[in-house]
């Protein structure tokens, strides 16, 4: 039996073929003291999805932009055309941040800035009632019953 023997594989040491008593043992990890991956929090979870990047059609161009942009341009977006609650939320998110301030100019119409936040509160609170007044009248209007409006008979 001409070179059936394995007998030479075994002994084969070099790159890639580490000698066979320091080989990994079948059954053992590689890094026995080393840790586990571990799990995502859902915070992480939630943060890696707000900042997943989306492709948006503006026109005849696509851009690219992480999906909290993109909600924010849609809410921002809505708010121009007239939308009450996404005006609202703009304007909530915008306090929080700090972004609204006034400019140095007018700031001396203004006694202090607990005014102008106390002014603020007043302003986004009349908006609030005012969009769901609005949308309490829709509802109020009478439609007739069933989507069908034609009332002639068969």
């Amino acid at each position: 039996m001409n070179g059936s023997d394995d007998s030479g594989k075994d002994k084969m040491v070099g790159y890639g073929h580490p000698p066979i008593a320091t080989q990994f043992q079948k059954g053992r990890s590689g890094n026995p003291k080393g840790g586990t991956k571990g799990r995502k929090g859902v915070g992480k979870i939630f943060r890696d999805a707000l900042h997943r990047k989306i492709e948006v059609r503006e026109g005849d161009r696509v851009r690219s932009m992480p999906k909290i942009e993109a909600a924010i341009e849609v809410n921002l977006n809505k708010a121009l055309k007239g939308d009450h609650r996404s005006f609202v939320k703009v304007m909530d998110v915008a306090a929080k941040l700090g972004i609204l301030e006034l400019a140095p100019n007018e700031q001396e119409f203004s006694e202090n800035k607990d005014e102008a936040a106390e002014s603020f509160a007043i302003f986004s609170r009349l908006l609030v009632e005012l969009a769901q007044a609005k949308s309490e009248a829709a509802t109020d209007k009478k439609a007739p019953p069933g989507g069908n409006t034609k009332t002639g008979k068969s």
